[in-house]
């Protein structure tokens, strides 16, 4: 079911032109690589292991590109409103200042603001997920490669 989740998320990218130029996957994957301190022998040695190509780790980084765009617009308008921020500090205030050590709300605001968002964002995706899901009837037959083109009713 994962996977039927992004092939439906990949399909709705495409369908709002989102995509990866050659030169984007490639950064990608050197800044992946780079994080990691992975040289390209050892790269080409865990793809062996892997059973895996280069244009699979191609395939998986083009999409992830894509996915992370598809994210980043849908929930790129959720806010969180001070008022939020401060209902959330006052209901958890002592467990706060526990934590913190007196922290005060100027304190540790900038934290609850990132929590708050990061949840709303989540939230926000999930209920796009489902309501993507809920308007699919997905018939799986393949990969993502596979199926562009077709809807998922398509055999």
């Amino acid at each position: 079911q994962s996977r039927i989740k992004e092939v439906v998320l990949l399909q709705e990218a495409d369908k709002k032109g989102f995509s990866a130029s050659g030169q984007e996957v490639e950064e990608h994957i050197q800044e992946k690589m780079g994080q990691s301190n992975m040289t390209d022998e050892e790269l080409q040695e865990r793809l062996k292991d892997q059973n895996l190509t280069y244009n699979d780790i191609i395939m998986m980084n083009c999409e992830e590109i894509v996915l992370t765009n598809l994210v980043n617009d849908v929930v790129g308008s959720v806010k969180v409103s001070e008022d939020e921020i401060r209902a959330f500090y006052d209901e958890n205030k002592e467990q706060i200042q526990q934590q913190s050590a007196g922290a005060s709300y100027e304190d540790v605001r900038g934290e609850i603001s990132d929590y708050l968002l990061n949840t709303k964002k989540n939230e926000y995706f999930l209920d796009y997920i489902n309501a993507l899901l809920a308007n699919t009837t997905a018939v799986f037959y393949g990969d993502y490669a596979s199926l562009q083109g077709k809807s998922l009713t398509e055999p």
